[in-house]
């Protein structure tokens, strides 16, 4: 598996593992993109950048960064709905948490940013989200 998609597997099992996120969107999260006639609200996790730090003096394993965008999504006018989606993504993702797989450690996620809370209307229909931007670190294990 490369690293986007350790980060991306890392992420997807925090969310799915956890009752609460359960409670709230049921098994509605998804990655990349939600397939059509999906229910709602929904979560979806959008790999948008990658790169690679190296600890000061080169002296340890190179770290692997992969950004993930994660929107709550519903129908309607649902802003504290989506926000309180939102907010619980944010306490999972934004963590230091191991997980290993493949001869790679994610080694946890940091929050870098807010998603802009999006009001849209299409064919008709009002669809509203919220999310953040993520940093899930990946490093090669020792």
């Amino acid at each position: 598996m490369t690293d986007v998609g350790l980060a991306i597997q890392w992420a997807f099992n925090r969310l799915t593992a956890d009752s609460q996120m359960q409670a709230l969107v049921g098994n509605r999260i998804y990655r990349s993109a939600a397939p059509e006639g999906a229910g709602y609200p929904l979560v979806v996790l959008s790999a948008v950048a990658y790169g690679q730090e190296n600890a000061a003096g080169n002296r340890a394993r190179p770290i692997r960064s992969v950004d993930l965008l994660v929107r709550a999504w519903n129908t309607g006018a649902d802003y504290a709905g989506v926000h309180n989606i939102a907010s619980r993504v944010d306490a999972l993702l934004h963590v230091q948490d191991s997980w290993s797989s493949s001869g790679f450690v994610v080694e946890g996620g940091k929050r870098i940013g807010g998603a802009l809370t999006l009001d849209e209307i299409i064919d008709g229909e009002r669809y509203v989200s919220a999310g953040g931007l993520y940093r899930i670190f990946v490093a090669e294990e020792v």
